[in-house]
């Protein structure tokens, strides 16, 4: 597969995406577009997720030896990493280290 090195706006918009529901959590679901593959990365996956308000994105669980990261793009949700309960929004970065509990982060519900 040729690489893609530049997946642009539009393109991402007009993508369906993948409705995901975690088998271990019957209330985790997001919509996943998955970038990474779009340009071939091989060592890094990379996704856009949008989840639904009140659901999590997936079940708890943890990477033994890969980090995870998410950026908030909108809206408001909660994040754990093992016991740390953490109140996240817009524009704030979540750094999951390698081997740490992970709980997903949930959408309470909308903020105005």
């Amino acid at each position: 597969m040729t690489r893609k090195q530049l997946v642009k706006r539009t393109e991402i918009a007009k993508m369906a995406g993948q409705d995901n529901r975690h088998f271990l959590n019957r209330g985790a679901r997001h919509l996943q577009k998955p970038l990474g593959d779009i340009a071939v990365l091989s060592k890094l996956g990379f996704y856009l997720i949008e989840v639904p308000i009140g659901l999590a994105s997936s079940a708890f669980h943890r990477h033994i030896c890969e980090e995870e990261c998410v950026y908030i793009l909108e809206g408001t949700r909660t994040a754990r990493i093992c016991d740390t309960v953490l109140q996240v929004e817009a524009g704030d970065f979540i750094a999951y280290p390698a081997g740490a509990r992970r709980m997903t982060f949930a959408i309470p519900g909308p903020t105005y």
